[in-house]
C-alpha cells in the first residue's frame, strides 16, 4: 500500500479470527528507523472474531509525515499476528488530483450507502473507474464518482478507484471501506 505525506491519514483493515474474551493485543507503526509510534492498546470483550481498521494522521505531523518504508504490526497476547509494510511518499505532480480521503465511512450490511469521490486539477470532466474489478460486493461506481448500492457481506476491503481527465491524464489511489455485520 502506498500513501503520500498530503494525505490525511495512513489506515489498515484487518480482522482477527482467534480472539478469546481476556485476550490482550496492541496495534504498532513502524517508521522506516525502526521506532514504534502510536501503540494502540486491543482488549478482546468476547470469543470471536474481531474486525479492526485503525490509523494515524500524516498531514503536517511527524513523524508519520516522513517519507519512507513503514510497517504496521498487531501483536496478540505477545505474539505477533499480522504485519502489513506501507510506504508513506513525498507526492508527484500529477495533472489530476483525487481529493476524497482514502478512508471512506463505514457501512454496514443491508444499509444503503452512498459517497460521492471528489478530484480536482488536471481538465474536468472527470470519469472514475475501478481498475481491479473488486469492490465490496453490493457496490457500485458510477462513471462520475458515486460510489453507492447496499453492501451484502462484513468485512474490511481494500480496492483501487482511478479517475481520469478529459485530455487523458490519470490518477490512482488505494481506498479502504469497512462493512460491519
Amino acid at each position: 500500500m502506498n500513501f503520500l505525506t498530503t494525505d490525511p491519514s495512513v489506515w489498515v483493515n484487518f480482522t482477527y479470527d482467534n480472539a478469546v474474551a481476556g485476550d490482550v493485543g496492541r496495534v504498532e507503526w513502524i517508521d522506516p528507523n525502526g521506532s514504534v509510534y502510536f501503540p494502540f492498546a486491543i482488549d478482546q470483550p468476547v470469543v470471536g472474531s474481531a474486525c479492526y481498521y485503525v490509523y494515524i494522521s500524516i498531514g503536517g505531523f511527524p513523524p508519520a509525515s516522513s517519507p519512507g518504508a513503514w510497517r504496521v504490526r498487531l501483536v496478540w497476547n505477545a505474539s505477533e499476528v499480522f504485519n502489513l509494510p506501507f510506504n508513506i511518499a513525498l507526492p508527484t505532480a500529477d495533472p489530476v488530483t483525487i481529493l476524497s480521503s482514502t478512508l471512506l465511512p463505514d457501512t454496514a450490511v443491508g444499509k444503503t450507502y452512498s459517497f460521492t469521490l471528489s478530484a480536482g486539477n488536471g481538465k474536468p470532466p472527470y470519469t472514475w473507474t475501478n481498475p481491479d474489478g473488486n469492490l465490496p460486493s453490493g457496490l457500485t461506481l458510477s462513471s462520475g464518482g458515486l460510489l453507492s448500492g447496499t453492501p451484502t457481506i462484513e468485512g474490511s476491503f481494500n480496492f483501487k478507484l482511478r479517475v481520469t481527465d478529459s485530455v487523458g491524464a490519470t490518477s490512482t489511489r488505494t481506498f479502504g471501506l469497512g462493512v460491519a455485520p
